[in-house]
């Protein structure tokens, strides 16, 4: 049986989450898979932030 590697928080201890450069260093790393939080994505794009 194999399992997927997944990036939970795109790795948030050592990039900010939910960024492009979170996604990049989680796919070095190898992951299988990523997660993206849209709702807190949407919450911080309304409140101004990146």
């Amino acid at each position: 049986m194999a399992f997927d590697i997944e990036a939970h928080r795109d790795g948030r201890a050592l990039m900010p989450e939910n960024t492009l450069p979170a996604f990049a260093n989680a796919l070095s790393m190898g992951v299988d898979t990523l997660e993206l939080d849209v709702d807190d994505l949407v919450s911080r794009t309304r409140r101004g932030m990146k």
